[in-house]
């Protein structure tokens, strides 16, 4: 934490890499150094094939990041939910179908063949 005088801060810098290549929100410790995180800053960017694979698929997927998650089918009706980690898989007991996989804010149309 650093601190302006009047409140206490977090400093926020930038990794070079995570589990799927991407940049990781990470805080600057007070000797300088960073901690990296697990944490996608923001998921907007990354695409669903980098979230989420094989889609589709005739078996389980596998989740390449970290946060929580919501499986629905079609109509609404949630599967399954938890908080996800990356190497996580899941689906192997669905049905034949189309689902909706939210992961924090993201949301990826997925394929059970």
């Amino acid at each position: 934490r650093k601190s302006d005088g009047s409140s206490d801060l977090t400093v926020f810098g930038i990794c070079t890499t995570s589990n799927i290549g991407k940049q990781l929100a990470t805080p600057i410790t007070e000797n300088g150094s960073r901690v990296c995180t697990d944490q996608l800053a923001d998921l907007s960017d990354v695409s669903a094939d980098d979230i989420v694979y094989p889609n589709p698929t005739n078996s389980e997927w596998t989740i390449n990041v970290d946060g929580e998650y919501v499986v629905s089918n079609m109509v609404g009706q949630v599967i399954e939910s938890g908080d996800a980690y990356a190497g996580m898989t899941f689906g192997g007991d669905y049905q034949t179908g189309i689902y909706l996989l939210k992961i924090d804010d993201k949301v990826i149309k997925i394929v059970k063949k």
